[in-house]
């Protein structure tokens, strides 16, 4: 299982700049989540992801940089390029159709790591909330076996930047202040008495 999150950066409305993390646990084929885990590792990643709109389809091009340190105190590098495609689907209920293929490079050999394809959908419930269900098809390069890996992705996303409790609880309860514009104009008038 892993547990992910990011920080987004919205450079122009058609490129986005991400800092993320998360912790990712893998265990053995066949067992059951508990014993033996294989690797316990912390990854970070700067990421920037372009988009490109033909009428309804959506592209997105996600050049990753990810820094792992793992469980048998390693470090690695490891680069991955991801193309997604969304095509709405039931556009009353905000669902779409998702399809994507994702490449992984190492600096170490083998170079070529990984390749993923997956496709399912999206369900955007609110500007805050979405869900997806996808089905992944996942190939490692291994000498001996080039079977590769089938999984089902289930995901909850959360949209922290749309969310009027967060903003509430962030401005009202942590700073004291009731909107952004009320610190900005306070921090502006500090800053004109410190000039005068």
């Amino acid at each position: 299982y892993e547990v992910k999150g990011g920080v987004n950066y919205l450079i122009r409305p058609d490129a986005i700049f991400t800092l993320g993390g998360g912790q990712y646990n893998t265990y053995s084929e066949g067992d059951n989540f508990l014993l033996p885990k294989r690797s316990d590792e912390i990854r970070l990643w700067p990421q920037i992801s372009t988009i490109q709109k033909y009428g309804k389809l959506k592209l997105e091009h996600r050049y990753r940089l990810e820094e792992r340190f793992l469980s048998n105190n390693k470090f690695r590098h490891r680069f991955r390029y991801r193309l997604n495609a969304f095509f709405p689907v039931i556009e009353k209920w905000n669902i779409g159709f998702q399809s994507s293929g994702e490449f992984f490079f190492s600096p170490y050999e083998p170079y070529f790591e990984r390749i993923r394809f997956s496709s399912g959908l999206l369900w955007k419930i609110n500007k805050v909330f979405s869900v997806q269900c996808n089905y992944l098809r996942q190939l490692d390069y291994k000498i001996n076996d080039e079977t590769g890996r089938s999984f089902l992705q289930i995901a909850l996303g959360w949209n922290f930047s749309t969310s009027k409790i967060i903003e509430d609880f962030l401005f009202k309860n942590v700073l004291g202040k009731n909107d952004l514009n009320t610190i900005l104009n306070e921090i502006n008038k500090s800053i004109t008495v410190e000039n005068a």
